[in-house]
């Protein structure tokens, strides 16, 4: 959440969260769903573009009169705007220059994290430093290797700028692999330092290991399955 909140540059609301967590110290599993509605509000409206102006006035006033009783409900109740599903799915699976690189790459960074947090049986020792770069599994330059997955060019980017289509990769392995078919991305041209399988060392990426085909139907799965991380309907129940 931090790390959201630096990329976001979403500063004022530290008097809320110091408010929160000095009302609720002794009840651990309010405060992290009351953290959770505030990461889900800042980080939804900053993928889909909303206006940040009102936040100092917002987020002082939350602060003034947060309802020490009911906290969760108080910030459900106060927090306005929330993004649309249907809005943050269009800007996942949206040819936006900013999104495709950017902000793509650290809403992998973030679903890594979450995946790593929630899966306790994982024990990972690789370094969360932010250092990837973004690959697209189905490339941008589609033409020479992918044609049998796309009908065409408007076809062929509604696959290929899909969340669902991006990993994390190094940049050496990313620069090795970036236009070649499916086949050779996954398993490499006879040189372990050139395959995902040999350098899945996210959660995302591992994901991919066992994918012996990537097509229309995997990308678009794999994009349904990342949109549930920051789920807006918290917000109405």
């Amino acid at each position: 959440m931090f790390h959201i909140l630096k990329v976001t540059d979403t500063n004022t609301i530290m008097p809320l969260i110091l408010a929160l967590k000095f009302n609720l110290k002794n009840n651990s599993d309010i405060m992290k769903k009351c953290l959770n509605l505030l990461e889900v509000f800042i980080l939804t409206r900053w993928l889909c573009f909303k206006s940040t102006k009102d936040y100092n006035k917002l987020f002082a006033n939350m602060t003034k009169k947060l309802n020490k009783t009911n906290p969760l409900e108080f910030l459900k109740n106060n927090l306005k705007d929330i993004p649309k599903r249907y809005e943050i799915e269009d800007c996942l699976i949206s040819k936006d220059d900013y999104l495709a690189n950017k902000k793509a790459a650290l809403i992998l960074f973030w679903i890594e994290l979450y995946r790593r947090h929630t899966n306790k049986k994982t024990q990972d020792s690789i370094e969360l430093s932010y250092k990837w770069t973004l690959e697209h599994l189905m490339p941008q330059s589609w033409e020479e290797n992918w044609k049998s997955i796309a009908k065409d060019e408007l076809h062929a980017e509604d696959l290929i700028y899909q969340i669902g289509n991006m990993t994390l990769l190094k940049s050496s392995l990313n620069s090795a692999i970036k236009n070649a078919s499916w086949k050779i991305k996954l398993n490499g041209d006879g040189s372990r330092k050139n395959s995902i399988k040999s350098c899945a060392d996210l959660l995302i990426t591992r994901e991919l290991c066992d994918k012996t085909i990537w097509n229309e139907d995997t990308i678009r799965d794999r994009t349904q399955k990342f949109f549930k991380i920051w789920n807006v309907d918290i917000f109405t129940k």
